[in-house]
């Protein structure tokens, strides 16, 4: 079932165009470590930050979230729009 939230949702041809799969943003962040570590993951025209760095981040925020009570029980993910 589609989810309406102002564009029209397709899993389905998200899936087949290879835009969406069947990984979580942090099991696509460690795989990216993996296979990248130092290159960069987003560039800014303040500098860049590397796959390393960017899961680091990503971990300090996931821990300050869950001080304050948000954790994996309060969060989307993609299944949710399948």
């Amino acid at each position: 079932m589609a989810r309406e939230v102002g564009i029209a949702f397709d899993s389905d041809f998200f899936r087949s165009q290879g835009w969406w799969r069947d990984e979580t943003l942090p099991d696509w962040l460690d795989r990216n470590v993996i296979a990248r570590g130092d290159n960069a993951a987003l560039a800014t025209v303040v500098g860049t930050i590397a796959y390393c760095e960017l899961s680091d981040r990503a971990g300090k925020l996931a821990t300050a979230l869950g001080r304050i009570g948000i954790g994996r029980d309060r969060c989307r993910s993609s299944a949710q729009y399948s």
